[in-house]
């Protein structure tokens, strides 16, 4: 159901305040305006709308214009979402997600040329909660801008205009990253919990482009340590990774074993550079130990090696007894781990 709309002319306006009912609720589009200025070859307002979804899940505002031949167009809107309770992704009793909070996302699409696409804008958080039983984050807020070079290249798929395959730690000039990395970019998330571990808060500025999700000057509270440095995402499906690069400072290694004497503080620093390939399930990069003392080297053993069950672990475990550890690295290549131990003392072994 809507108002009458009348349509006087070449110069055109038509609008209705009332509501079309989709037949679920109060859902449906309300407060539709229209203005046709035809005007040849050049982009004029040619539509605005405000609809809304459901009380509270989804609204949204667009404004835009295109030009008679279809060929260049723009539009702007914003739109607000809050989250349902509970998203299921499965039949299993733990395929879901719990969900809380606002999102806001402004944004600008604009079209040249028919099938060149840019679409941009920020998406705002407003203390958003997402928790799985593996792991989930809550008090989430701040703003994350995002910018994506489409195609249409039959008119009947879209893709991406090009694709950023560069490791991202080894890009250095990031004059043309200013417009997505604003002061104001910064992303502040209050509480993690993982593998039944707490730690947080996490500050970090981020920015999507293409494929591309950059994690830039990361802080974090890790178990009563501090890990700062820089990471990324690689959204491809094809080619979903992640990555993580920078220093651990201070962490307390005993708070990651159960086995570990936890009235003992463990205090452990590191330099570290891992990309993890999520499709695969592998873990490749290194970790340089560059402060550990005996009890973070046991607390370190008691987590690769909880059970007691690897001779060569058990060994070191026996050295420590009666000297102290020398160096530690660890590197993760196709699958495998090369944990190296130099201890120091009576009987110096590697």
């Amino acid at each position: 159901r809507a108002d009458p709309v009348e349509m006087p002319g070449p110069g055109c306006t038509a609008e209705t305040r009332g509501k079309a009912s989709l037949g679920h609720g109060d859902r449906g589009v309300r407060g539709v305006h229209l203005r046709c200025p035809w005007m040849k070859d050049q982009v004029g307002p040619l539509a605005q709308a405000d609809v809304a979804l459901g009380s509270d899940l989804l609204s949204a505002q667009v404004h835009g214009g295109t030009d008679l031949k279809g060929t260049n167009s723009r539009f702007d809107g914003q739109v607000s979402v809050r989250p349902p309770p509970v998203f299921r992704y499965g039949i299993r009793a733990q395929d879901k997600v719990t969900l809380d909070g606002l999102i806001k996302v402004a944004w600008e699409l604009t079209q040249k040329e028919q099938k060149a696409l840019r679409l941009r804008g920020n998406v705002n958080l407003v203390n958003f909660a997402a928790q799985h039983s593996l792991g989930g984050l809550k008090k989430v807020f701040g703003r994350i801008p995002f910018q994506q070079d489409l195609e249409l290249p039959n008119f009947k798929s879209i893709r991406w205009a090009y694709l950023i395959s560069d490791n991202p730690f080894k890009r250095v000039d990031t004059s043309k990253f200013v417009p997505l990395t604003l002061d104001d970019s910064l992303v502040t998330v209050g509480e993690l919990n993982a593998l039944e571990k707490n730690f947080g808060p996490l500050r970090a500025r981020l920015s999507l482009q293409q494929n591309m999700l950059t994690i830039d000057k990361l802080d974090a509270d890790l178990f009563e340590g501090v890990l700062a440095g820089q990471g990324f995402i690689d959204i491809q499906p094809s080619r979903l990774m992640a990555g993580l690069q920078g220093r651990i400072t201070k962490l307390n290694a005993t708070l990651l074993s159960k086995r570990a004497d936890q009235s003992q503080a463990a205090p452990l620093s590191a330099r570290l550079a891992l990309v993890v390939d999520l499709g695969k399930s592998l873990v490749e990069g290194r970790v340089d130990v560059t402060e550990i003392g005996r009890n973070q080297l046991l607390a370190l053993v008691d987590v690769l090696d909880p059970s007691g069950a690897d001779p060569l672990l058990n060994k070191a475990r026996l050295g420590l007894g009666v000297g102290y550890p020398r160096f530690v690295g660890l590197q993760m290549q196709q699958g495998y781990l090369d944990l190296d131990v130099g201890i120091g003392g009576v009987v110096e072994q590697n």
